[in-house]
């Protein structure tokens, strides 16, 4: 399921990513204040799931701390994030991390790297920059987050900035199509492919279209929220669909619950049918709205 999924992962935290820099412009006229907090905690998620290191808030290591917020004492490595990580800025950050103590110590004889994350803005190309500092901006950390991805490291990015920002911010912007995406991705698996003829076991079935009915219920992948839930749609035929492919998800766990006794699933052969007519219906499903929209996605039903 990965190449979709990624791809629909990868625009929804892009748009997620412009929400947040919105949302910072909208509280300049009362100052960074709270918002910095939320950023500053956002980003310790954000960096982790990126693979830069296992980050801890710098500000319960010492109170007001200027120089970084962020740190991992392990691959040695700090984070300052700000708004704007403009020359102002960045000549101040550089001048805290260099500042030496009584002992002749600065903070650079601690940390060999430091990355400033500006949110809306970086001074990337800064000519006074040193060869320890490396200047971001949101597009260079969603880079990083696509380019090194896997479906754990969005959804965990995702559902971060997704808790983390005030539920007046959640409008769900995101397009229906890359939401869908999404949802084929997590569809395109062996518990929808398979016939029962040549599926595995009964319980790794119902874990597969488990999780397909949370990401189209809930919006979530492994209990993170990603993406929309099935009332936040808004257009009818991709609704008709996920409905559909619910409704007959529902209808293969009836089938297998009458099987069910003490646990131990005994399907007949006419059972046997029954669910695999109702995936012939999901995958038939799967490829016209893949058609429709030209998504260049196709599933088909595997027979022995």
């Amino acid at each position: 399921m990965a190449d979709l999924t990624i791809s629909g992962l990868s625009k929804i935290l892009s748009t997620e990513i412009a929400l947040l820099k919105h949302f910072l412009e909208m509280q300049k006229s009362s100052g960074f204040g709270e918002a910095s907090r939320i950023v500053e905690i956002l980003a310790r998620e954000l960096f982790t799931a990126a693979g830069y290191g296992k980050f801890k808030d710098a500000h319960l290591k010492k109170v007001n701390q200027e120089a970084f917020d962020l740190y991992d004492d392990k691959s040695l490595v700090a984070v300052q994030v700000t708004a704007n990580a403009g020359s102002v800025k960045l000549r101040k950050t550089i001048a805290a991390f260099e500042k030496k103590n009584e002992q002749g110590k600065s903070l650079l004889d601690s940390y060999g790297k430091l990355y400033v994350w500006g949110v809306n803005s970086a001074q990337k190309g800064w000519k006074s920059c040193p060869a320890y500092c490396e200047i971001l901006d949101s597009d260079c950390l969603v880079a990083k987050l696509v380019s090194d991805a896997d479906v754990d490291s969005l959804s965990i990015a995702i559902n971060a900035i997704r808790k983390h920002q005030g539920s007046s911010l959640l409008l769900m912007p995101y397009s229906d199509v890359n939401c869908l995406n999404v949802v084929l991705g997590v569809m395109n698996r062996s518990a929808i492919k398979h016939s029962m003829a040549c599926e595995g076991s009964v319980e790794g079935m119902k874990q597969g279209l488990s999780e397909v009915q949370e990401i189209i219920g809930k919006g979530s992948i492994k209990g993170r929220s990603v993406t929309k839930t099935i009332s936040e749609y808004s257009n009818p035929t991709i609704i008709k669909f996920l409905r559909q492919v619910q409704d007959c998800i529902s209808d293969i766990d009836a089938v297998v619950h009458s099987a069910t006794y003490k646990e131990f699933c005994n399907l007949n052969f006419e059972q046997s049918n029954k669910i695999d007519e109702l995936k012939k219906h999901i995958v038939s499903a799967v490829n016209n709205i893949s058609e429709e929209y030209s998504l260049g996605f196709s599933m088909k039903l595997t027979r022995v």
